[in-house]
């Protein structure tokens, strides 16, 4: 038995790659599962990993996700709507290992845990339902809190070797804070190597991914963050197509503290009483959240191919989903507080412009300006991208 544990274990020992990178640059992107009374919804993640000894990396890493649970009630009065039962944002700051195997020529497996510091910001509802059926949304009320956490996070991935730069691949993992599971697309950009790889080829690079940040928002709804990830491939010299997946995710304009502050002690501690859950830890926190999702495709016209700037023009479809927290009322007293959850879903077109400065054969970075119509979106934001 002695012997056959050590024929596995140099057998596994082949398997680690002799040839590693120095320093990576990456992105996560994809969904999360919480918790039953947590919901799902989206995220995203970027890391900088760099390389320790025989495949160990080191990994500062910064993730930033939403969730929501809900469901459909008929209302006391009027058509069904979708009301959310609770709604989180959390985002978490990392540090960790990352341990990569070689399984093929061209592909590695990766294994990695971190230590995380978390901070959440949830919004629930104690739902009234009427004796004539449905939910009573008047009587019904919302509890906010803020907190913060220590936590941990495992992943494993498989990425594959595109070019000399560019690894492409899945992954799923499981962060403790809050308790979900999480998956989706990764992405990694190997910026130098200890041993020389294959020289680039010669043909011109056709294929491109762009990761974005910027603003995002419209028809009343406060702009808030968010992130865009983008595939392309370029089919002539001008014309390409591409694919892309957005997030945003904030908080309303709206600070209710000086509202507040306007109140009697009597109504501040009933505000107190009333609004904050027992979890809060930040004393009095006014939570307007805005979140949304977005998935798209279409094509892109380059206006002009000459020199190291391109300027884009693009037109696609996309769709949109985003859920609302809004103050629809407001006066002397707490009596006049209300607020209403909007769950908006679209499916419209989209223009934008593009700006793109050639940092090298692999590497730009740019701005972009987008329109949606229908239900208008205004988005703008900064990116950097890679050919391959």
């Amino acid at each position: 038995m002695k012997t056959l544990y050590t024929i596995i274990f140099l057998g596994l020992s082949t398997l680690l790659v002799g040839q590693y990178d120095n320093l990576l640059i990456g992105t996560k992107a994809g969904v999360a599962f919480g918790e039953t009374d947590r919901g799902d919804g989206t995220f995203y993640s970027i890391d900088i990993q760099k390389h320790i000894s025989k495949g160990i990396y080191g990994i500062l890493s910064y993730k930033s996700g939403q969730l929501v649970e809900g469901q459909e009630h008929s209302a006391e009065f009027g058509p069904g709507i979708f009301q959310a039962d609770v709604m989180t944002q959390y985002s978490a700051v990392g540090l960790g290992l990352r341990k990569e195997l070689k399984v093929s020529p061209k592909g590695k497996v990766g294994l990695s845990f971190s230590g995380l510091y978390v901070s959440q910001s949830r919004l629930d509802w104690d739902l009234v339902f009427s004796p004539f059926g449905g939910v009573n949304l008047q009587e019904s009320q919302e509890l906010y809190s803020e907190r913060n956490d220590f936590g941990y996070g495992l992943s494993i991935e498989y990425v594959h070797r595109l070019s000399r730069i560019v690894r492409l691949g899945a992954f799923v993992g499981y962060d403790s804070q809050p308790s979900l599971i999480n998956g989706g697309l990764r992405i990694l950009a190997a910026l130098g190597s200890e041993n020389k790889e294959e020289r680039p080829s010669a043909q011109p690079l056709k294929n491109w991914v762009e990761v974005r940040f910027g603003s995002l928002g419209g028809d009343g709804i406060s702009a808030v963050p968010s992130y865009t990830l983008e595939l392309g491939r370029r089919f002539s010299q001008r014309l390409s197509v591409y694919t892309k997946y957005g997030i945003a995710k904030g908080f309303g304009d709206r600070d209710l503290n000086d509202m507040l502050a306007s109140y009697d002690e009597e109504e501040q501690l009933r505000y107190q009483t009333e609004f904050l859950a027992e979890d809060n830890e930040s004393g009095s926190v006014i939570f307007h959240p805005i979140q949304s999702t977005t998935l798209g495709g279409g094509a892109k016209v380059a206006l002009n191919v000459e020199g190291p700037s391109t300027l884009s023009f693009s037109g696609g479809v996309l769709w949109y989903r985003a859920d609302v927290v809004s103050l629809s009322s407001g006066g002397s007293s707490l009596d006049f507080y209300e607020e209403n959850f909007t769950r908006i879903r679209s499916i419209a077109l989209e223009l934008g412009l593009h700006y793109d400065y050639n940092v090298s054969d692999f590497f730009y970075v740019g701005g972009k300006f987008e329109y949606g119509f229908g239900r208008t979106n205004i988005g703008v934001g900064v990116h950097a991208g890679m050919r391959f």
